[in-house]
C-alpha cells in the first residue's frame, strides 16, 4: 500500500495532503482512461470495416 501511496505522490502531487482521497483515485483514473482509449479503437475498427464493405458492395 505504501507503494500505491508514493505512486499516487509523484503523479497527483500534493495528493498526501488531503486525507480524504481514495488511495487508489489515480488507478480508477487510469482504468477510465484506457476504457475510454480502448472504446475509441472499437469505434476506429467498426467505422473501417463499414468502409471496407462499402467500398466492396460499390464495386460489384
Amino acid at each position: 500500500m505504501e507503494l500505491v501511496k508514493r505512486t499516487m505522490e509523484y503523479y497527483q502531487a500534493g495528493s498526501s495532503k488531503d486525507k480524504g482521497a481514495h488511495p487508489l483515485q489515480l488507478f480508477i483514473i487510469i482504468k477510465n482512461f484506457l476504457a475510454m482509449v480502448d472504446q475509441a479503437c472499437v469505434d476506429i475498427t467498426r467505422e473501417l470495416q463499414r468502409k471496407k464493405i462499402d467500398s466492396v458492395d460499390t464495386l460489384t
